[in-house]
């Protein structure tokens, strides 16, 4: 629950994963300053759309999520 350091880079062949992580990114941010996260989920409603569609994956079991500290 604490936010990610500014030198992340986030890849993806998946845009709709990618988009799906740095969503969550923000939202653990913004939860560690204690502001609100409503509107970051509400207005996203894009990534279950193009789910549905069969464009990328929005859910965590799908997505294949590695993360590599470099240095």
């Amino acid at each position: 629950n604490r936010p990610e350091p500014d030198n992340s880079l986030i890849l993806s062949f998946d845009p709709v994963a990618l988009d799906t992580v740095a969503r969550d990114i923000l939202v653990r941010h913004r939860e560690a300053l204690g502001r609100s996260t409503d509107y970051l989920v509400r207005q996203s409603t894009h990534l279950s759309t193009a789910q549905t569609l069969e464009v990328g994956a929005t859910d965590p079991s799908l997505i294949d999520l590695r993360e590599i500290a470099l240095g």
